[in-house]
């Protein structure tokens, strides 16, 4: 209807807006509302970059969290639920990561499952102790990349995914009514 374009620096509130500018003080008002979203995306990165490995750790956890029904149990039956929650908290997992780590390799946590490591972080959170699960069954504590402990994880997942398709499926072949009996 109108085509009006919006500068993206216009969404970032007067103090954030502020406390980026004076810390930068090459970029003035007029210049910050010219920075497209990408310049605005690294602009908050630097600013928000840890400086140390624990930070990160304490950056990360903080920012991330498993979604799941309270109250709600998993099972082979709303299996495929919980796989998309795992799935969801994956995505966020990596985004927050992938902001974090930008141009800070240095002050990125280790990719292992010993204490203050990303995977620990990652597997911690889910509940039921699945994530924990899952790591017994990938047998392996430490790993080359992110992506190289995600890719395994998520290959677990898909394989119980594909054993609760087959509990559901068996299990509706004995679907049987009550038989009522009046004395």
């Amino acid at each position: 209807m109108y085509d009006i374009d919006i500068p993206v620096a216009s969404l970032i509130s007067n103090d954030i807006r502020d406390i980026l500018i004076s810390d930068h003080n090459r970029i003035t008002t007029s210049e910050f509302y010219g920075l497209d979203e990408k310049k605005l995306y690294r602009l908050l990165q630097k600013q928000l970059r840890p400086s140390d490995p624990l930070s990160f750790y304490n950056d990360l956890n903080t920012n991330i969290k498993f979604k799941w029904t309270e109250g709600t149990s998993a099972s082979p039956s709303n299996f495929k639920e919980f796989r998309q929650a795992i799935g969801l908290y994956r995505q966020e997992f990596v985004t927050m990561y992938e902001f974090l780590s930008y141009k800070n390799d240095s002050n990125v946590p280790g990719i292992h499952n010993r204490e203050g490591g990303l995977v620990r972080l990652f597997v911690e959170k889910i509940p039921f102790q699945y994530g924990k699960m899952v790591m017994q069954k990938i047998n392996k504590v430490s790993f080359d990349s992110i992506d190289e402990f995600l890719d395994a994880f998520r290959k677990d997942v898909d394989r119980t995914y594909q054993h609760s398709k087959a509990h559901v499926e068996f299990t509706n072949l004995f679907q049987y009514t009550k038989i009522h009996i009046h004395l």
